[in-house]
């Protein structure tokens, strides 16, 4: 079995980086809602310690599953490997589920669902 070096296998520090740049920019549009509500939190209500705790747990919630595939637990590099087994199943799932909200979005009952589900959300108290 060969060794392939990391320029045979196109790593080293520049894919790294350039990885990182791809990674942020698809994950920017889920990561800014929420980072902009802690945020206005912390600005809003005055509590910058409130939302150091909320910014704290998202992150943790966000890294720590980077964290567990990085150590190479074997459920964790099982999940992934059924994942990669069932790829093209989850794409086409994923693709009528984005086709599915396109059409709730253009028929605007997307926007009527969030309204009913923001009465719902309203009221209920925040844990931290």
């Amino acid at each position: 079995m060969s060794r392939l070096t990391e320029q045979e296998a196109g790593g080293g520090p520049g894919a790294a980086y350039l990885l990182g740049v791809a990674f942020a920019f698809g994950w920017t549009p889920c990561i800014g809602p929420t980072l902009a509500a802690i945020i206005s939190m912390s600005w809003n209500l005055g509590d910058p310690a409130r939302a150091g705790l909320l910014g704290l747990a998202y992150s943790l919630g966000l890294g720590i599953p980077f964290l567990i595939l990085a150590a190479g637990w074997g459920w964790a590099s099982r999940s992934v490997t059924f994942l990669r087994r069932h790829i093209r199943a989850l794409n086409i799932i994923g693709g009528a589920m984005l086709i599915a909200l396109g059409l709730l979005m253009v028929t605007g009952l997307w926007t009527a669902l969030m309204s009913q589900l923001q009465q719902v959300v309203i009221n209920v108290p925040l844990p931290l």
